[in-house]
């Protein structure tokens, strides 16, 4: 395959992966199922969140699935046209049309479901991390933007890690937890001005349990 070739290829892995990110299930649910804009309600967030506070729990969970689903198809379809590379650009393109979707002015959801869809397809390991990593911020913080910050500092340094030094994934990990971090300013103000709301796992299931 000659360099032309392989450029043209992965740019249609970015296109492909950030129109298929720019598709919100949570937003498109929220019209279908209450005739609202989900990011006019709750967190202001259209993932998956905000959908199961705001239009119940088996949408959330709908949500989920189909945010975790356009993730790994990005990253398949990068694997099938271009390789490790096409991996890569699928993951971190996929996010970014999951946060900034062109057809929502911009203002989309936070990105980690489509990040662990992709990553189960690119990096498996690296889903594994997260959760430790951000479980681990939660227990300690009570907060759950915390561990998102913790594991998303750490993450590109594991992958490095369990990479033995490829700084192909370090880049595409530090792309990722960017584009991820950006979108939880608004949680790191509220923690500092002490308005975030605290969680707890105990309280959280219960509060669900009561609601469905």
């Amino acid at each position: 395959m000659n360099d032309s070739s392989m450029f043209f290829r992965l740019i249609s892995v970015g296109i492909t992966a950030y129109l298929l990110g720019s598709i919100s299930p949570s937003y498109l649910l929220g019209k279908m199922l209450k005739g609202i804009d989900i990011r006019e309600h709750g967190s202001h967030n259209a993932g998956t969140a905000n959908a199961i506070s705001t239009i119940g729990f088996l949408p959330g969970l709908v949500t989920m699935v189909l945010d975790i689903g356009k993730g790994a198809l990005s990253a398949w379809i990068g694997m099938r046209l271009a390789g490790k590379t096409g991996m890569q650009i699928g993951t971190v393109a996929v996010v970014a049309g999951h946060n900034f979707p062109i057809l929502m002015h911009f203002r989309g959801g936070k990105g980690i479901a489509a990040f662990i869809g992709a990553s189960l397809i690119s990096f498996p390991a690296t889903v594994a991390a997260y959760l430790f990593f951000s479980w681990i911020g939660i227990i300690l913080s009570h907060y759950i933007a915390i561990g998102t910050l913790v594991a998303f500092t750490l993450l590109p340094f594991t992958g490095l890690w369990l990479t033995h030094g490829d700084i192909s994934w370090f880049l595409t990990l530090l792309a990722v937890s960017f584009l991820i971090l950006l979108k939880h300013r608004p949680n790191f103000t509220a923690i500092r001005n002490r308005t975030e709301q605290k969680f707890y796992f105990k309280k959280r299931f219960e509060t669900l349990l009561k609601r469905n």
